[in-house]
């Protein structure tokens, strides 16, 4: 199966963060949206520091990475924060 690849980029570091593995864009979204809803999390206290790409792909079957050319800038975090439901 391949699965793709996805990065927090972290403005105020000025670095990329370790990679995750999802499924769908809206898979990382949804993982990015559950972090952010946390205020025990550096994104969810911080997320206007934090931008969602996508760096590239892997293939569970071969073990092969398939990098993107440059990463793929998918949302800002404060847009997925403006856009969850207040509890």
């Amino acid at each position: 199966m391949i699965v793709k690849v996805y990065t927090l980029f972290d403005e105020k570091a000025a670095f990329y963060g370790s990679p995750f593995y999802c499924k769908t864009d809206n898979e990382a979204l949804r993982m990015v949206s559950d972090a952010a809803r946390s205020t025990e999390t550096l994104i969810g206290t911080h997320p206007e520091d934090y931008s969602l790409y996508n760096v590239g792909q892997f293939d569970d079957n071969a073990g092969k990475l398939i990098p993107e050319n440059v990463p793929v800038f998918i949302v800002k975090v404060t847009e997925l924060v403006t856009r969850l439901p207040q509890p």
